[in-house]
């Protein structure tokens, strides 16, 4: 792997933030109490994948070029690696089975013996207000289609109106049935006719 430097200046870390030996620490980011949606925000940031692909392209040597969305502090402004290197990069970042992705140290472990002192304890009937609000649990299959896909399976696509469900169908033999019904196909293709993913 080669690295390709600009000649901009490097920026400072900024408060909070620390780098050494290769590695950054960014502890500049804070969620208010009780306000999920910035809690959501943060956690769909921290697993976000780990490159963006319209930032990679292929040299005309078969080699990947990575592009930076900012100079690195160090000028450096892409990456040059070859197919292997990436690969070996990516799979660092795949964790051992049955380890979380998330490990808390210092005051914040689960058997530290101060934890309690800095996690607030929210109120009983704040606590099973905030549940019942946001357990996913809870969550209809429409909000979870809704949040995920950001579609709304429940509002007409002619009219804007809502949708009910009248009925679900479920055996095979039933299926079929209405598939023909519909003038559908009552059968899948087979598995060749399928476009591989």
């Amino acid at each position: 792997m080669r690295r390709l430097r600009s000649a901009a200046d490097a920026r400072a870390a900024g408060p909070r933030c620390a780098r050494l030996e290769g590695f950054s620490l960014h502890a500049d980011v804070a969620v208010p109490a009780r306000r999920r949606d910035r809690l959501e925000h943060l956690v769909r940031y921290l697993v976000r994948p780990p490159l963006a692909l319209d930032r990679l392209t292929e040299s005309t040597g078969g080699q990947l070029l990575y592009h930076f969305r900012r100079p690195w502090s160090d000028g450096s402004t892409a990456l040059l690696l070859d197919p292997l290197e990436l690969l070996e990069r990516l799979a660092v970042l795949v964790p051992p089975p049955r380890r979380p992705l998330l490990a808390y140290h210092g005051l914040l472990a689960p058997r530290a013996e101060w934890r309690s002192a800095i996690v607030p304890k929210p109120a009983p009937d704040a606590v099973r207000a905030d549940a019942a609000a946001w357990s996913p649990r809870r969550w209809t299959w429409a909000r979870l289609l809704h949040r995920v896909f950001a579609i709304e399976v429940l509002v007409c696509d002619r009219c804007g109106g809502l949708r009910r469900i009248l009925g679900a169908v479920t055996e095979p033999h039933a299926v079929r049935r209405v598939l023909v019904a519909l003038g559908l196909a009552a059968e899948p293709p087979p598995g060749d006719a399928v476009p591989a993913a």
